[in-house]
């Protein structure tokens, strides 16, 4: 959790949530109460827009003492950390929670059948509860000035509570969504509460239940879909100023609504989204484009550019037309507004010339490689499966050829923004920044220093080698490789391959794998896949190989994977059980001295599977811990006492990945996508936006900088470099060869 300077806009303070208490809370919502505690919201369930969350917690940050209180039923989720039960018997898990304006209350409602409405004061760490008789409660929404608390009841009802006394004082039908999803809020004199629907907001006096009017709502369907909870397609108004500007988070942005300019007649037009066709001109205006319109609108009254009127505009049962006004060079949002009341907008719909966005991969070595852009106005909105003949591209001077065009990069889940991509051959160049600019027949744009170019790849063939994993050793400058039956060794000081080192097989076949070095460099320890062993050498002197064969003791094929060894001759080994389903051990222990094997905690059905080929191990500072990937479960386990951790935070078993790396100094982990600190506790996780997410497939093959303010991850395309505190991509690299495709 992180305490922010909201004029400074700068972190003041982070605390992470395994110290937050003497048990430690994890709190996923933070209010500020009177008294300056903070109540955390905490014990989420599995999805918690079903599952809700267990309980609260009142916390002071200046002493770190903390009253955790929780549910009849969430109780058992928190953990067992101690807490007291509050609302009664009947009461589920929390599925909306917020506090009363004054701060001195928690308010939260049950996520389940039961209903239950209650209140939490502070100071007297009492509380009072009702049925409310409104099942699954998810929204709460409470007027400014405390005295009313309302709740959506579907399917058209808002049911209003005394905020003293928690009785029913009023309900009455309104129109707009009264579901889970409900968007209701009320008005700055708490007289009007506001309900919207996808296409309009309707106003309602609270004191009779009477419709008073409504305006039309912004309508933006959301990118993707899947556990979301709340207004989806619409603004979430939470905040209003004095002049009665709402403004509340919506799909790629926020949106704002001035209740001033609300109207008091019929309900007008209902507008959805729509595409222009051109959506792109030149910046001295005079493009003829239009759209279409799904539903029946009255009679058209403007059509403006921005703020900029169409100096001519028309529209039929199921199109509107208008013609560009000129503009400056960029993107502008387009309004239709109708005679009665009724408004359309289309955010960033037009584009004066070409407008690019983000050009991705930002760098690419000298030699040049593949890349894509994005943008506004490259060409037509409808799908299109050639290069506009107009769309040309220069990167740092140079001509770059255009492989490819797609008219919607976002694809069928499309938010309302018209983007298009190009993809793109990056030209070689010499080594710097340099400018990209795209032309069409509407205009010129350029990016300055878009595409930072890198020194040439340095290649160092090594004929017939099929290399699977390395590690670097410091103490000799050198790499070793695991290939088929040998490891190879590659000297960086010199650049070049030295004599490799020959294992023998252990069984009828062989395989090498995994490969870990010692900290103190005196031992390579190396998993030989299909001859089901662990060899151990010294790189010094490679004839005291050792081979250990693995008891093959369960009714699957126990393969070894990743390894990790220490100075004590100590190895930790994953291994993929082939031909069993349920409890099969994949985690395992070896002592080289003795060569006696250890299952290890946990097996794989706790996890959901078993280890991967590509699952990995390393050792924590100072060998007292050894880290494991379950596919999205990262864990460690004590060397001294066998005893296992989990992540505070994680994706999940089979909704991450097996990647796994510690950095050199053994204080940053990378897992699945997410980065801990060396205790397993979660600081952030990858951040990429929707087009950085495009055209990019990971392989296997994280690494962090020796500080762990660096993650590098490779990509069939290159490799992306991450901020490995924040998660931020910083850099993504085109390189003119293909990485080896896990």
């Amino acid at each position: 959790m992180y305490q922010i300077d909201p004029i400074g806009m700068k972190v003041v303070r982070r605390f992470q949530a395994s110290g937050i208490g003497p048990y430690g809370f994890a709190g996923y919502v933070a209010l500020v109460m009177a008294d300056g505690r903070l109540a955390l919201l905490g014990g989420q369930g599995g999805i918690p827009g079903v599952d809700g969350y267990a309980g609260f917690a009142l916390w002071n940050p200046s002493d770190n003492s903390i009253s955790v209180y929780a549910s009849n039923y969430g109780a058992g989720e928190l953990g067992g950390i101690p807490f007291t039960q509050i609302c009664g018997q009947s009461m589920g898990n929390i599925g909306a929670y917020t506090r009363t304006p004054d701060r001195t209350k928690v308010v939260i409602g049950s996520i389940f059948s039961d209903g239950t409405l209650c209140e939490f004061d502070e100071a007297t760490a009492t509380n009072n509860f009702v049925s409310s008789g409104v099942g699954f409660i998810e929204r709460i929404t409470i007027s400014p000035d405390g005295k009313w608390i309302v709740l959506p009841e579907y399917p058209g009802q808002a049911v209003v509570f005394s905020g003293d006394t928690l009785s029913q004082a009023e309900q009455f039908s309104v129109a707009g969504n009264a579901s889970w999803a409900a968007g209701f809020f009320i008005s700055s004199d708490s007289r009007t509460l506001f309900t919207p629907s996808e296409t309009i907001i309707y106003a309602y006096d609270l004191s009779t239940g009477l419709q008073i009017g409504w305006t039309p709502n912004i309508l933006v369907v959301p990118a993707s879909g899947g556990g979301a909870v709340g207004p989806i397609d619409n603004p979430n108004f939470q905040a209003v100023d004095t002049t009665g500007l709402y403004a509340g988070p919506m799909e790629e942005g926020v949106g704002f609504l001035d209740v001033q300019g609300i109207n008091s007649g019929p309900v007008g037009s209902q507008f959805t989204n729509g595409y222009l066709n051109p959506a792109t001109g030149p910046a001295s205006g005079g493009t003829s484009t239009s759209w279409p319109v799904e539903n029946v609108f009255g009679p058209l009254l403007s059509v403006t550019f921005g703020s900029l009127q169409a100096p001519a505009f028309s529209s039929t049962s199921a199109s509107i037309s208008a013609t560009s006004p000129p503009a400056a060079v960029g993107p502008a949002d387009v309004y239709a507004l109708t005679n009665d009341g009724g408004m359309q907008i289309l955010p960033e719909a037009f584009s004066y010339g070409p407008t690019p966005i983000e050009v991705t991969p930002n760098a690419a070595t000298a030699e040049g490689g593949q890349g894509v852009i994005f943008a506004y106005g490259f060409g037509p909105t409808a799908n299109s499966n050639g290069v506009p003949p107009d769309l040309s591209m220069t990167v740092k001077g140079q001509t770059a050829s255009i492989t490819a065009f797609i008219s919607n990069a976002y694809g069928p889940d499309s938010p309302p923004f018209p983007l298009q991509a190009a993809t793109y051959t990056i030209p070689p160049a010499a080594v710097g920044p340099g400018d990209v600019t795209v032309t069409t027949s509407s205009g010129s744009a350029t990016m300055h220093n878009a595409m930072t170019y890198l020194p040439a790849v340095q290649q160092f063939p090594l004929p017939g080698a099929a290399l699977a994993q390395g590690v670097y050793d410091p103490l000799r400058d050198v790499y070793y490789f695991t290939d088929g039956t040998s490891v190879r060794v590659f000297s960086r000081t010199i650049g070049a391959w030295l004599n490799s080192i020959p294992i023998p097989a252990a069984g009828s076949s062989e395989r090498l794998w995994g490969i870990s070095l010692s900290p103190d460099g005196s031992m390579l320890a190396i998993a030989d896949m299909l001859g089901k062993a662990i060899d151990v050498l010294s790189p010094d002197s490679p004839s005291t190989l050792k081979a250990f064969p693995i008891p093959q003791t369960f009714s699957a094929i126990t393969q070894p994977v990743g390894v990790a060894v220490n100075n004590s001759g100590i190895v930790y080994f994953t291994a993929q059980n082939l031909g069993v389903s349920g409890a099969v051990p994949g985690y395992f222990s070896l002592n080289t001295g003795t060569g006696q094997f250890t299952e290890l905690p946990p097996d794989s059905s706790g996890l959901g599977g078993t280890a991967n080929a590509y699952s990995k191990v390393v050792y924590s500072p100072n060998n007292s811990s050894v880290y494991f990937n379950a596919d999205g479960v990262p864990f460690s386990i004590n060397t001294a006492t066998n005893q296992v951790s989990y992540a505070s935070v994680d994706p999940g078993c089979c909704y991450g990945n097996y990647e796994l790396a510690l950095s050199g100094d053994q204080t940053r982990l990378a897992a699945t996508d997410y980065f801990y600190d060396a205790f397993l506790n979660g600081e952030s996780y990858f951040a990429l936006n929707l087009r950085e997410t495009m055209n990019i497939q990971y392989i296997y093959g994280q690494k962090l900088s020796p500080d762990g303010h660096l993650l590098f991850q490779p990509s069939t395309l290159g490799i992306d470099v991450f901020d490995g505190r924040l998660g931020n991509l910083l850099t993504r690299i085109a390189l003119p060869v293909t990485l080896s495709p896990n």
